[in-house]
Parts: C-alpha cells; structure tokens; sequence
C-alpha cells in the first residue's frame, strides 16, 4: 500500500510539474526587417516567470500569415523570411511555437506595422550628420538619411528649384544655382514600392 501511495504521489508530482510548463506565460516580441524580395521576422518569447527568453534552439516554429497565405510554414529557428509580392502596411502572424521532446505549446497573435521608406535631407558638418534648418553656407555639404528601404542599392536624384542637380547621395550646396528656393531629393529602390522623396526650402548665405 505504502509503495502504491508512493507511485500515485510522485506520479502527481510530475504531472504538476508538466501543467505548470504549459501553463507558463509568455509575452513576444516580434521583429521585422525589409530585405530584398520580401521580410525577415523574428520572435523572441518572454517568460514572465523566469522573466528570461526561451531558448532559440529546441523549438519548431509554425507561421501562419493570413494576409498572405492560411498554409503553415514551418522553422526549426524563431526567424523566418516572407516574400512579398504587393505592398503591405501591416501584417498579421499567427506563431505556434512547441518544444522537441515536451509539452510546451505557445500559440500566438500580432499585427505587425510595416514602416514605409523614409528620407530626410540632412546637413553634414565635420562627418556629422545635423538637422537642416532651412539656411545653409555655399561650402556646406548636403546628405540624405534613409530608414525602412529594402534595397541597399539606392538611387539618388537631386533638384533645386526643378533644375537636376546630382545622382549622388551627398552634394555641396555650392553646386546649386540661386540663393534660396526649394530643394528636393528622390530616393528609388529596386522594387516599385522602394521610394521616398523630401524636400525644403533654403537661403543659401
């Protein structure tokens, strides 16, 4: 009797520790990167409990992205790449994430947004890049900061007041013709939905 109690007791005890695994909670955090041809995405998952991420390796990943495709792809790494044919401003994830070998089930939802490319002309002083505040010197040299392109290979196109100016991504403001108007740059991509333009209006002293 005694050894039929000890079985059922350590039988429990196994059994909880078991619940108390699938019963972690955890918080993602999903990452998204533009590349060529599409997105990286990654997750890492919190546990609240341990307040420590889970372990990149022993895991098989499922991904689901409803606005592309309801047929699963699976990873045996928490990063994955989505190829886009069309331009997307978010989208949603479905992540099932179990462990070889366990019981532990994650399932997961998120809405991630994706940033549109950005442009911004800049002024560069001493190799510092600064804001432009509208009123630049003749030996000043004007540069451009660019997020969230998924080409590293850019284009450049420069216009004062119309006129083409330069293809190159930094241009001194002695190569410009007047002394105040509007300053414009495009930025292209290889892919359609690769491009942002900015522009200003300046005093050149």
């Amino acid at each position: 009797m005694k050894k039929l109690f000890l079985i059922i007791v350590i039988s429990g005890l196994f059994y909880n520790e078991i619940l108390a695994q699938t019963d972690l909670k955890v918080i993602p955090y999903f990452s998204i990167k533009k590349v060529y041809g599409g997105l990286m995405i990654g997750v890492e998952i919190l546990n609240i409990n341990s307040n420590n991420s889970l372990p990149t390796v022993g895991y098989q990943y499922e991904w689901i992205f409803p606005d592309i495709s309801l047929i699963p792809r699976k990873s045996y790494s928490n990063t994955t790449f989505v190829s886009l044919q069309n331009s997307f401003n978010s989208l949603f994830i479905l992540l099932k994430t179990s462990k070889f070998l366990g019981k532990e089930v994650y399932e997961m939802k998120e809405r991630l947004t994706i940033k549109p490319p950005k442009v911004k002309i800049v002024r560069k002083h001493n190799n510092i890049l600064m804001p432009l505040s509208g009123i630049v010197q003749k030996n000043d040299i004007l540069s451009v900061v660019v997020q969230n392109f998924s080409s590293t290979n850019l284009q450049y196109f420069w216009d004062f007041n119309g006129m083409f100016v330069s293809n190159n991504k930094e241009i001194s403001v002695s190569m410009l013709k007047g002394s105040q108007g509007l300053l414009k740059v495009r930025v292209f991509g290889f892919l359609p939905r690769d491009i942002d333009v900015d522009y200003q209006n300046i005093t050149i002293q």
